[in-house]
């Protein structure tokens, strides 16, 4: 039998992530199960059997020489590693599992997953903001451009507020 794959274009963000392990879920409920990313925002499916199936997010900066043992703790724990992108790995395992089908089993611990992408977002905007700030101020500027470096520089700081107050509502837990 032939499998069947294919790509879909989906956008979210850092601090959706149970959003993007739902629709994930979804997806593995209609047959469509991941293997792979492509990009950041583009997931490759295999068709199969609908099943229903847990998908996990991690994100560390786990350094290479220690990446055998990072997956090899989530296998020990049933976690099936499927792919990474930017420090995000991807795990699975199904629902019928009698294994533990959370990563983070206390709400300090995903602060800390949270708290470990935060340098990533801050460091961003200061540098883009360092290197395109002073085209804005130039006289022959392109304002069309300006626009556009101000939008990003603005999304950067959404961003951050964002994982900031995710991580304010899990204190509060």
């Amino acid at each position: 039998m032939e499998t069947t794959t294919f790509r879909k274009f989906k956008l979210f963000f850092a601090w959706q992530d149970h959003e993007e392990e739902a629709w994930l879920r979804q997806m593995a409920q209609q047959g469509y199960h991941l293997s792979s990313l492509v990009f950041s925002t583009i997931y490759e499916f295999t068709h199969g059997e609908p099943r229903d199936v847990i998908y996990r997010l991690d994100y560390t900066d786990v350094k290479k020489k220690d990446t055998e043992e990072y997956l090899q703790l989530f296998q020990d724990a049933g976690w099936e590693y499927l792919d990474g992108w930017a420090g995000w790995h991807y795990f699975r395992m199904p629902a019928d599992s009698d294994k533990a089908t959370e990563i983070y089993t206390d709400a300090e611990s995903k602060i800390q997953k949270y708290q470990r992408m935060l340098p990533y977002f801050i460091i961003f905007p200061i540098v883009w903001g360092g290197v395109f700030l002073p085209q804005i101020s130039r006289a022959d500027s392109i304002p069309i451009l300006n626009f556009l470096l101000v939008a990003v520089i603005l999304f950067w700081v959404y961003a951050i507020a964002s994982i900031i107050l995710r991580i304010q509502q899990l204190k509060r837990l």
